[in-house]
């Protein structure tokens, strides 16, 4: 398999040299955990870290994904298809570019991973990123249910996220959401103070904001 930058997030690749990566030894750190994945002819391999052995990696990460951003980071690095596997292409292609060919390294860039997210440099990417992968296919939404537990990773110093996800889960239809919405929630974290200040500003929100923000400022009495 050629190492290449393929599809990988910008803020994630050190630069566009040739990364400095032991082949033989990242072949065997992923023969490690690698099993057969159906189906045989995907084009990201027909093998790779899945069930059991995704769990496993993770453990020998001493990173627990379901309450630790950086297993997204690393998903988003690799560019992961399908959430909880990594295919060989998929694994090879984001160690290449993380330059770790080992356990060892790989543990030790966990920290970058996370703090790369939760200080907000490689946020935007990985953040678009997990609504991708975690919709379930030919579904174009995500259950509500699902992005709240995706914004309390991603978004856990977000003031307004519990009131939002309260508000939500009684007043919006269909309990479901989608791509535009999922980014423009995004941006109300990132862009506008917690006080709600600045939200007029911008005319162009969607209408369930409006509506949140309407019940939130007569909650405050504002």
């Amino acid at each position: 398999e050629p190492i290449d930058q393929y599809a990988v997030p910008r803020s994630l690749r050190t630069s566009m040299r040739h990364p400095q990566v032991n082949k033989a030894s990242l072949k065997q750190f992923y023969a490690k955990y690698c099993e057969a994945v159906p189906p045989a002819d995907h084009p990201a391999g027909p093998d790779g870290v899945a069930g059991e052995k995704f769990l496993e990696l993770f453990q020998d990460l001493e990173v627990d994904p379901s309450c630790d951003v950086a297993a997204l980071a690393l998903s988003a690095a690799c560019n992961a298809s399908e959430m909880g596997v990594f295919r060989r292409r998929e694994f090879i292609c984001g160690c290449a570019v993380l330059e770790v060919d080992n356990l060892n390294d790989l543990r030790k860039k966990m920290p970058e991973l996370r703090a790369g997210v939760l200080q907000g440099k490689a946020l935007p990417e990985v953040y678009a990123y997990t609504f991708g992968v975690a919709l379930e296919a030919p579904s174009k939404v995500l259950p509500l249910e699902e992005a709240q537990q995706y914004w309390a990773l991603l978004l856990p110093e977000w003031p307004l996220r519990e009131e939002f996800c309260e508000w939500a889960g009684k007043h919006m239809r269909g309990k479901a959401i989608s791509r535009d919405l999922w980014m423009m929630v995004l941006k109300l974290a990132t862009e506008v103070p917690a006080d709600l200040s600045t939200y007029d500003e911008n005319p162009a929100w969607p209408v369930v904001f409006d509506e949140f923000v309407e019940y939130y400022r007569e909650k405050r009495g504002a």
